[in-house]
């Protein structure tokens, strides 16, 4: 068994239990610390199964360009969407002229970095917007689609909170 493997999901959902349990079976699996703000359950250790950190140290290390993992997440999100659309025997589209055309955000370029981060704090909520209403559409139609879509909504969020706490903290 070679390669890499990313297990992601909701905070709550299992991943830690599933990825415990997936290391008991193969052996020399190697895991990937990551960062998180929030507080430390059960008998969990800082550096073990993840690095705790501060709102504030999280944010500074934003500002210092220390994480791709929002353009990644993004970048997953595209992954994922195009995936499923194959799955329904669909053929995602990645035009650049076409995405221009279907995004439901206006691209506004920022002169300062605040306007910046004010500018993807608008895109991420309309982004949630969009996620909440294609949740609602396919409701209990199309569970596959709908969980995808609940995963992707739970980082959008996650990501708007992220950018209200650095506007915050910029002043």
């Amino acid at each position: 068994m070679s390669g890499v493997y990313i297990i992601s999901a909701p905070s709550g959902s299992g991943k830690s239990t599933l990825v415990d349990r997936v290391r008991q079976i193969v052996p020399g699996l190697k895991f990937s610390i990551s960062y998180t703000t929030r507080a430390v359950r059960g008998d969990e250790q800082d550096g073990r199964e993840y690095f705790f950190v501060s709102r504030a140290e999280f944010e500074e290390m934003i500002a210092k360009d220390e994480f791709l993992e929002h353009a990644n997440d993004e970048q997953g999100h595209a992954d994922q969407l195009a995936q499923r659309i194959v799955q329904l025997q669909g053929e995602p589209n990645f035009n650049p002229e076409g995405l221009l055309m279907r995004s439901h955000a206006e691209y506004v370029e920022g002169t300062t970095l605040t306007d910046m981060i004010k500018e993807d704090l608008v895109a991420e909520r309309i982004a949630i917007d969009s996620y909440r209403e294609m949740i609602q559409y396919f409701g209990n139609e199309d569970p596959t689609s709908r969980r995808m879509l609940e995963g992707i909504l739970a980082v959008e969020e996650e990501h708007a909170d992220d950018l209200v706490s650095l506007l915050e903290n910029m002043g």
